[in-house]
């Protein structure tokens, strides 16, 4: 469904409600007790959406499956229930299309959910959504990846990849801390190898690339806050010193939003970056670990249409 050149305007929740409508439901992302919430999130979305159609994912990219045969079918309005990596294989099928995404808060991290202010309790999340509106976003593009959020290159795809892979109950059990806990035992043990990378032209020697497409709120701290969803325009800080250490003073300005000022590590606004590099340097995208270097980020051209919380 390409899109007509008219920005979609939803202004009431019976407008949604009457959209014809897949709910895709990842069962196995998040704590037990998100994962234990699902009848009852089913039950509540079957009661405004009566022609509500629900598919269940079983391994990655089913969830982009579901969503190019929605589209085929003349699906308008796609529920997902799930963690960031499931919404982005959505959001990156329905990118350019007239399809309207609306996010369920089920994952481990829901840093989406976090950016928009979305209620992190499901229940509460579906009813913020049924009466909410529709807004463009814009996601941006790591290769042949699409990411709402955040990217990276470096320490934080390691540390990202090192508790998807070691520490999954960890992650099931606490979420989102499980990355700090595991950055904080065994983020010292990166190797930290040189990236070459150009932003906007010029070039620069670093040890990671932090690359945002959004604010990235993490409570009521923002990572980028001159950066918005509803712009299409990229940001990064640049790690130019080595070693964990300034990792940790990076961490610890964050805490205190003194990392925008941060000499050895700078914040820029730019439209495309490449990086590339002698020795294999992990990328992640959204916590998905990605291709290692080189890569190239992008802004976008094209929106997606998601639902903001009323």
């Amino acid at each position: 469904m390409p899109l007509s050149g008219t920005e979609i305007r939803y202004n009431v929740a019976v407008e949604i409600k009457t959209l014809k409508t897949l709910l895709i439901i990842n069962p196995n992302s998040g704590t037990l007790r998100k994962r234990r919430m699902i009848p009852r999130l089913t039950a509540l979305l079957e009661d405004h959406f009566p022609a509500l159609e629900i598919l269940y994912t079983q391994k990655g990219g089913d969830a982009s499956e579901f969503a190019r045969k929605a589209l085929l079918k003349g699906v308008e309005l796609i529920l997902c229930a799930g963690g960031d990596g499931t919404i982005n294989e959505v959001a990156a099928r329905i990118y350019g299309t007239s399809a309207i995404l609306g996010i369920i808060p089920t994952g481990t991290g829901n840093g989406l959910a976090r950016e928009i202010g979305l209620h992190l309790n499901p229940m509460k999340a579906i009813r913020q959504l049924i009466a909410g509106k529709p807004l463009p976003v814009y996601p941006a593009r790591v290769n042949d990846h699409k990411f709402l959020l955040v990217s990276g290159a470096g320490v934080d795809a390691f540390i990202a990849s090192l508790t998807d892979r070691g520490f999954p109950r960890l992650k099931k059990m606490t979420g989102f801390f499980s990355y700090l806990i595991v950055g904080l035992f065994y983020g010292w043990k990166y190797p930290f190898h040189p990236i070459n990378a150009q932003i906007d032209g010029g070039d620069t020697l670093c040890y990671g690339l932090l690359v945002l497409n959004a604010g990235a709120r993490v409570g009521p701290l923002t990572l980028a806050p001159p950066l918005s969803l509803k712009d299409p325009q990229l940001a990064v800080f640049v790690f130019k010193r080595k070693g964990f250490l300034f990792v940790v003073l990076f961490f610890l300005a964050f805490l205190f939003r003194l990392h925008l000022k941060l000499s050895f590590c700078p914040f820029m606004v730019c439209e495309e970056i490449t990086a590339r590099g002698d020795r294999p340097v992990p990328v992640q995208y959204d916590g998905e670990t990605g291709d290692s270097l080189p890569v190239s980020w992008k802004k976008s051209d094209k929106p997606v249409y998601l639902i903001y919380p009323a």
